[in-house]
């Protein structure tokens, strides 16, 4: 692949012209560093799963195309803008983040626009396919994953600061704040050391509030996420066309 010839292409198509009479979906493509490539949509809800280990469904959600267009622009991560299957290699040899106009979305990336099965991670950072979590995420706390959790709060209740130090009749537990009846999952950024008394006193249980006082969140895809995983996939990509190539 020349290069010249690419970055000329990842110009023109970052400030194409959009069609506002079209629709357009926000999908991006990055990998992690077991070199698995990830792909992601901007989404909406689109009903729950039946099976017993209840998840929720989504589907890609129509965009501003303007909008998202601009707001990639200004953290210096611009968006490609998609409109015809001519311009897909671009896509796909790059990575990142494109805008891409209804039909084509249907045609090459039909697992968005059809409803899909996530979990959620936490309140804020949205959601994971079920296939990227490990299975113990879904089990109880271990002893190991409290002492971590106890520390990170400094082994007080976030609510009310009552600590072992202070009364040695305080007893701290670790509160799920996404239920697990409802999906929640034993990862930090969805457990929170509360006292027994603030514990059984939680009203409603499910308290998204609750996601302010954690200390330290785990972030599904910041920009420095997003970075190393464009990162990523632009490795996997050239050892691809190495390999490939005829020489």
């Amino acid at each position: 692949m020349n290069h010249t010839n690419l970055q000329s292409n990842l110009e023109r198509l970052r400030n194409k012209q959009i069609d506002e009479d079209k629709q357009y979906f926000l999908i991006t493509i990055t990998a992690n560093k077991k070199g698995e490539i990830l792909s992601e949509c901007f989404s909406q809800f689109a009903g729950f799963t039946k099976s017993s280990k209840r998840c929720e469904l989504r589907k890609a959600r129509y965009i501003d195309p303007v909008y998202w267009r601009d707001y990639q622009k200004s953290i210096g991560e611009p968006a490609l803008i998609l409109d015809n299957e001519e311009d897909l290699w671009v896509f796909d040899i790059y990575g990142g983040i494109a805008i891409i106009e209804e039909s084509i979305c249907e045609e090459y990336f039909p697992q968005f626009t059809t409803p899909f099965e996530v979990i959620q991670v936490d309140f804020e950072y949205g959601y994971v396919s079920p296939e990227l979590v490990p299975k113990y995420v879904f089990g109880k706390v271990t002893p190991k994953n409290r002492r971590k959790i106890l520390n990170r709060d400094v082994n007080r209740c976030k609510l009310c600061g009552s600590s072992k130090e202070d009364c040695r009749h305080v007893s701290l537990e670790l509160h799920h704040i996404l239920p697990q009846e409802k999906g929640g999952l034993t990862i930090d950024s969805n457990l929170i050391t509360l006292c027994r008394i603030c514990h059984m006193s939680l009203k409603p249980h499910y308290d998204r509030e609750l996601y302010d006082y954690i200390t330290e969140k785990s972030v599904n895809m910041n920009l420095n996420d997003y970075v190393e995983g464009l990162q990523n996939y632009q490795k996997i990509i050239k050892r691809q066309l190495r390999d490939t190539a005829p020489w």
